[in-house]
C-alpha cells in the first residue's frame, strides 16, 4: 500500500488567500487545529477567524483531519514552547511553530503509513524555525545536509491574485479538491513524495546521481502540469521549495547544483544550525523530512542563481 503524505498546520494557516489549495494538490491530506467550543471566543479575539476555517473544512471534507485544539493539548503546546524558548539562544522559538510539532506528536494510533510534513507559507519562516543556514563553501566530508529542491509547481490561475471573496476562493479549493483526488493525480502525487524519501534515504556521491535525480523530478512536474491543464486551460506556476536532510559520500569537490527546465537540486545549499541539532539530540526527534514554501521573486531568484552560472 502507498505510504500517504500528511501536512500540519498552525492555528492561523488558513487565513492565507486561497488557503489549502495548493496543499490539496501537493499533499495527500491536511491536519489541522480547530477551536474547543469554550474557545472559540479566544480564537475571535486573536484575530483567527475560525467561521472561516470551518467554511474551508466543509470543503475539504476527507481530505482534512481536524484536531480539536482542547485544553490538553493547549498545555502540552505550552509545555512545549516555553522549553523551546529557553533553548533558544539565538533561534527565537515559534509559537506557530509549536502548534505544528505538537499536531505531529497527536496523531491517532489508528493512522499508519504516513509520513508528516510541516508545511510554511514562507521560506523565512522556514530558516527560524530549523536553524537553517547557507552551507560553506568548500568539500564536503561524510556528514548530514540539507538538499533544497526547486521545482514549477502548476496551480489554478486565481492564486496569482487576490480573491475576490470567499465563495470564490471556496469555489477554487473545491477544484482543487476534485483534480487531485484523481487515480491520475494521486499517482503523480505519491511518485514525487516517494523520489523525496528516497533522496532524503539515500547516499548521494557524486554529480551523476544529482543529475539523475533532477532529470526523475523533471518527468513529475511534466506530468503534473499535464493533469492541471486538463482542469485549468491557463494554469499559473509556483515555485516550490522542498528541504531535506541527505547524506553526503565522502567527496573530493562540492556538488555543483543542477537544473532542468522546471525542476533544479542543490545539495549542501543548507546546514542546520548547531541548534537544530541541538534540540533533535535532546528530544530523540528525527530531523525534519521536508518542507514546502510558496516563495516570491526575490527569494526564487536567490534559490537559482547559483543554478544558472
Amino acid at each position: 500500500m502507498a505510504r500517504q503524505t500528511w501536512a500540519v498546520y498552525s492555528v492561523k494557516d488558513h487565513l492565507t488567500d486561497y488557503a489549502f489549495v495548493p496543499d490539496v494538490l501537493l499533499y495527500d491530506c491536511v491536519r489541522v487545529p480547530v477551536p474547543e467550543a469554550d474557545d472559540y471566543e479566544r480564537w475571535i479575539r486573536e484575530g483567527w477567524r475560525p467561521e472561516r476555517q470551518a467554511e474551508l473544512l466543509k470543503v475539504l471534507g476527507g481530505r482534512a483531519r481536524p484536531l480539536v485544539w482542547d485544553a490538553e493539548l493547549r498545555e502540552h503546546w505550552r509545555s512545549n514552547y516555553l522549553a523551546a524558548q529557553r533553548s533558544a539562544n539565538q533561534t527565537g522559538a515559534d509559537a506557530f511553530q509549536a502548534t505544528r510539532d505538537t499536531l505531529v506528536e497527536s496523531l491517532p494510533r489508528d493512522v499508519t503509513g504516513v509520513d508528516t510534513v510541516c508545511a510554511y507559507p514562507r521560506l523565512s519562516d522556514l530558516e527560524a524555525d530549523a536553524g537553517l543556514t547557507p552551507a560553506a563553501d568548500g568539500a564536503y566530508g561524510m556528514q548530514l545536509v540539507a538538499a533544497s529542491v526547486v521545482w514549477d509547481f502548476a496551480v489554478p490561475p486565481q492564486l496569482s491574485g487576490q480573491p475576490a471573496d470567499l465563495d470564490e476562493e471556496l469555489e477554487v479549493l473545491a477544484a482543487a479538491v476534485e483534480l487531485s483526488d484523481g487515480k491520475a493525480y494521486r499517482r503523480n502525487r505519491r511518485a514525487f513524495w516517494r523520489w523525496a524519501r528516497e533522496l532524503q534515504s539515500g547516499t548521494v556521491t557524486g554529480q551523476e546521481a544529482v543529475a539523475e535525480a533532477v532529470e526523475e523530478l523533471e518527468d513529475l512536474v511534466d506530468e503534473q502540469h499535464e493533469l492541471v491543464r486538463e482542469v485549468w486551460i491557463d494554469r499559473g506556476v509556483r515555485i516550490g521549495l522542498l528541504v531535506g536532510s541527505v547524506t553526503l559520500g565522502l567527496l573530493a569537490a562540492p556538488l555543483a547544483p543542477v537544473a532542468l527546465g522546471g525542476a533544479a537540486l542543490a545539495i549542501g545549499q543548507f546546514t542546520w544550525s548547531e541548534l537544530r541539532d541541538r534540540r533533535r539530540a535532546a528530544d530523540a526527534r528525527p530531523p525534519v523530512a521536508a518542507m514546502f514554501c510558496q516563495i516570491d521573486d526575490q527569494i526564487r531568484q536567490r534559490l537559482l542563481h547559483a543554478m544558472k552560472e
